[in-house]
């Protein structure tokens, strides 16, 4: 959903009929400054664009990994001091760094899932944009229906 969001953002800041200005325009018009046409339709710098996605995604991973991971760690550690158990974990014969292992491991462990998830949709939008002109008898869909099997 947020990857959803994040495509839709991104397409509203495309030139259109709304908007006839925009950052992606590959010429400008040189009286009017608008984005060039060339048979009706804008000129896009669609490698900018793409970047800029792939940019933005990779920041939110990173922020939404940091944020949610410290959130669900000092969430666990306060429901076990408040059941009573945190001392019988520090009082178990495993040694410490084991037990730090496991929780930060074990407890954002969803949160890594739907992160592990993400990526493969970043590099589907970058072989959608680059395949055609790297390979063009390698479709961008074949490619997307290896990573994102639904």
């Amino acid at each position: 959903m947020a990857q959803f969001l994040l495509l839709n953002f991104f397409n509203n800041q495309l030139p259109g009929a709304g908007n006839s200005y925009s950052k992606y325009c590959a010429e400008y018009n040189s009286t009017t400054y608008d984005c060039a046409k060339q048979a009706g339709v804008y000129l896009v710098d669609w490698t900018m664009w793409w970047r800029d996605i792939f940019i933005t995604l990779n920041w939110g991973i990173i922020l939404v990994m940091m944020l949610a991971g410290v959130y669900l760690l000092i969430n666990d550690l306060d429901q076990e001091e408040r059941r009573g158990t945190l001392n019988f974990i520090r009082l178990s014969p495993q040694r410490s760094r084991s037990l730090l292992t496991g929780k930060l491991l074990g407890v954002p462990v969803l949160l890594y899932l739907a992160v592990g998830r993400s990526p493969p949709t970043s590099v589907c939008w970058n072989a959608s944009r680059c395949a055609h002109r790297l390979y063009p008898e390698l479709l961008p869909d074949a490619v997307c229906r290896l990573l994102l099997p639904l």
